[in-house]
């Protein structure tokens, strides 16, 4: 039998879990018929769950165009699974890879394919780069569902006085060698958008590239210095896929600018 103060520090702790548990809000979300339940904690949050439909809608129109019976989708930086989510609510006889490094999101992503019931999401603790290492993952903040954390460097969408709160370490790797070595099955999409580094994980992923079973691609594009969206396609062209859409959308933030490119076979 448990001593008096045994029980009283369990009763304690069972009254503070569940204190923990009633601040995260459970937001029902319906997005083009379909139903996503999503943890909502802090304002980020709040605002990704009522921009949903709208902030890209691109992306929901392309997994609504392209999502097939047996489709392997990798959602590469998944942040809190919004998209896989979707992905997998629009075809549950599809499997969806979230990849999410940083520790926060991950564990709301986690938390949000549970309240989903999503089980045909697959979520992923790690980065994707172009060589397998252990590296440093740069969060510029700790709420849950928030943006710009960087792999190797701090973001460049970060002014340089800003202070990073927290480096993390990771371990990173290549798509090619999840796919090659690691056993994981070839997606047929991908979407990368991971605010800077979109290069580097197309850099290693070159063998996935030129195979058939990827059909069709959503990256995000950082410009910067007058560039353009032409190198991306220059890139991609040699794998024999074509620009089919850009996002009618362009951020803007610290003399950057990003949008999302979506590239299919020829």
């Amino acid at each position: 039998m448990p001593s008096p103060a045994v029980r009283l520090y369990r009763k304690a702790r069972s009254l503070a879990s569940a204190a923990g548990r009633a601040v995260v809000s459970v937001r029902t979300c319906r997005v083009r018929g379909l139903t996503v339940h999503i943890g909502v904690a802090f304002e980020i949050e709040a605002y990704r769950v009522a921009s949903y439909a709208e902030k890209e809608p691109e992306t929901l129109d392309w997994l609504d165009s392209q999502l097939r019976d047996g489709d392997v989708f990798m959602d590469v930086g998944a942040n809190i699974g919004l998209y896989s989510l979707y992905a997998a609510k629009r075809n549950p006889q599809c499997t969806v890879y979230a990849v999410e490094p940083e520790s926060q999101n991950f564990s709301r992503l986690c938390r949000n394919i549970v309240l989903s019931k999503a089980g045909n999401v697959i979520p992923c603790n790690f980065a994707l780069s172009d060589r397998e290492a252990f590296d440093l993952l740069y969060v510029g903040s700790l709420e849950p569902g928030s943006a710009l954390h960087s792999l190797g460097r701090p973001s460049e969408y970060r002014h340089h006085e800003e202070s990073v709160p927290l480096r993390q370490g990771t371990l990173s790797v290549t798509l090619d060698a999840l796919v090659t070595r690691y056993g994981l099955p070839q997606p047929t999409l991908l979407k990368v958008d991971v605010d800077g580094i979109e290069e580097q994980i197309l850099d290693g992923a070159e063998t996935l590239l030129a195979s058939p079973i990827l059909r069709s691609i959503l990256v995000e594009v950082t410009m910067k210095d007058g560039s353009t969206d032409a190198g991306m396609e220059k890139r991609l062209d040699r794998f024999g896929f074509r620009l089919l859409r850009a996002s009618d959308w362009v951020a803007e933030l610290n003399g950057l600018r990003s949008h999302n490119l979506i590239f299919g076979r020829r």
